[in-house]
């Protein structure tokens, strides 16, 4: 027992220091120089090998200064764990055309590693920003990713800062427990293709309490990621937090266990979101959490899309093949940039499962116009849900407002009486019904359409519905409202057009509570459907 105990307190002491392997200094020890026309590549491929090779742990250190480095790939697998302690800053080659893969710094099967210190991985990539429609073709794909970890085991990311990259900061492929922590990434908003981090076939990645000013996402997750835990993020500028696009590629695997929490998103063109492609690939994605976010002026903050479709690079007119299920967005709060606070395009050949709102208060940067999801499990089975089947309106048949209930296209005339009594007929049936306001121009002046109904019900409107443009014409703080229904459907390329242009040029309009009375249009107040 007494030789154990030795051995204990010996590891133990060499743990703190790089003890054992010890401390191997690039500049001393391997004549690396603090220079941007010296290659820093051969001094720290050198430091690696030995320290890789060491039986107990070991710490390279790249001290404080400017460093160039060209490509390097740091492999293992290592006798012992290691550390990379970066002090200094490292520089890329500023040329796209000096790689031949898409990489710069590649770490390759290693267990037990730490890269610390608070140096920064410099990219250098403007030059790449500046090829013309990069973002619309393929040959982005082929510039260097700044740090790239492929199968690594037990791994710590922490204080470090990545600059600029020409393609994505960081990617994750293959890795088992990695975590990034106080991570920092550090790019302008018209970078192309620079995803802070991205995630792929990965079990247990953590990215906790990390700073992500880029370009494209913020964090992006692809397929096989399992077991995430985002939490503590602040984004913006960016593309949010991205779950996909899946659905691309065969053999995709299932995303499986996604935690996204106490996130703060500012200043970025969408929100926390779930994207696939349509006619392409089947997948699926489960048992994903969105939780306590604060967005502020975000485009969309809230979105499933199963029609993502880039630069009309997909077929649009198909449904997407990756099943949804188990999906939450709790307590998101803030500004919206847009109308379109939140934004649920589901598979009708795959209907979503398990859609989850609560507690979403999203105010319209400048309109204030709030949506505010209160119950407290609000259940959404979303646009082509279970009903689908339920698509041609058989049973309860078709309900045109203007055959039947005398309805006009007329700007004087209010669309109120026919929709609210073919509502009510729809909503009695005991088989799935469709309510059809055609082609037109109408004038509504205010409608809640409640349920429960009796079977599925869905509202296709094909014309533009206007608003009183006179705000005074509203005593609650809602046009259109949806209320308590299950299994409902609202589509069909209409217009909701608010007429808000004479409550913006209220004065003072964005400091005073008189603002929150207006009325929520161009979208809904949706209450516990």
């Amino acid at each position: 027992m007494l030789i154990l105990l030795l051995l204990s307190i010996s590891s133990a002491k060499g743990q703190g220091g790089g003890g054992g392997g010890g401390v191997i200094d690039v500049v001393a020890k391997f004549g690396a120089k603090a220079d941007e026309k010296t290659d820093l590549s051969k001094p720290l491929l050198d430091a690696w090998k030995e320290a890789c090779a060491s039986t107990s742990p070991a710490k390279i250190v790249i001290p404080k200064g400017i460093y160039f480095l060209s490509t390097t790939t740091l492999d293992g697998p290592c006798k012992a764990p290691i550390e990379l302690q970066v002090e200094g800053t490292v520089k890329a080659p500023a040329d796209p055309g000096a790689f031949k893969e898409p990489k710069w710094i590649a770490f390759n099967r290693i267990e037990n590693f730490k890269l610390f210190g608070g140096g920064v991985f410099d990219g250098q990539g403007t030059t790449a920003y500046k090829r013309e429609g990069c973002e619309k073709h393929d040959y982005c794909d082929s510039l260097p990713i700044n740090l790239r970890f492929d199968f690594l085991t037990n791994t710590m990311v922490q204080g470090i800062t990545s600059k600029d990259s020409k393609q994505f900061h960081v990617n994750v492929l293959g890795c088992k427990n990695i975590t990034f922590e106080h991570f920092t990434v550090s790019a302008p908003g018209e970078s192309p293709n620079t995803d802070g981090i991205h995630i792929g076939r990965s079990d247990g990645v953590n990215v906790l309490n990390t700073e992500i000013k880029t370009g494209d996402d913020c964090v992006s997750i692809g397929d096989g990621s399992k077991n995430l835990v985002i939490n503590g993020v602040t984004c913006g500028p960016g593309h949010g937090i991205s779950i996909g696009s899946l659905g691309l590629f065969k053999n995709e695997e299932p995303v499986d266990g996604v935690i996204v929490k106490n996130c703060t998103l500012t200043n970025t063109s969408n929100g926390v979101r779930i994207k696939s492609w349509p006619g392409a690939e089947p997948g699926s994605c489960s048992n994903i959490h969105f939780e306590d976010i604060t967005v502020t002026n975000v485009s969309s903050p809230i979105i499933i899309d199963q029609k993502y479709c880039p630069w009309n690079k997909c077929k649009i007119n198909e449904e997407s093949k990756v099943k949804l299920s188990n999906i939450s967005f709790k307590n998101i709060h803030g500004t919206s940039a847009l109308p379109e606070a939140v934004k649920i395009i589901c598979s009708a050949t795959l209907p979503c499962e398990n859609v989850e709102l609560a507690d979403i208060e999203i105010t319209l940067k400048s309109m204030a116009i709030q949506f505010n999801f209160v119950s407290s499990m609000l259940i959404l089975l979303l646009l082509s849900i279970s009903f689908a089947k339920g698509q041609e309106g058989g049973g309860g048949g078709v309900i045109d407002v203007v055959s039947k209930f005398g309805a006009k296209a007329d700007e004087k005339i209010d669309l109120s009486k026919p929709l609210l009594d073919a509502w009510k007929e729809a909503c009695a049936s005991t088989s799935s019904a469709k309510i059809v306001i055609p082609k037109g121009i109408y004038f509504l002046s205010t409608a809640t359409l409640d349920g429960p109904c009796k079977a599925p019900i869905e509202l296709q409107v094909e014309g533009t519905v206007k608003a009183s443009a006179d705000p005074g014409a509203f005593k609650e703080p809602k046009w259109i409202a949806f209320n308590r229904i299950e299994n409902f459907k609202l589509f069909g390329g209409g217009v909701f057009d608010g007429q808000g242009t004479t409550a913006y040029k209220r004065e003072g309009y964005e400091k005073h509570d008189y603002c929150d009375s207006l009325r929520i249009v161009s979208s809904f107040l949706i209450e516990k459907l």
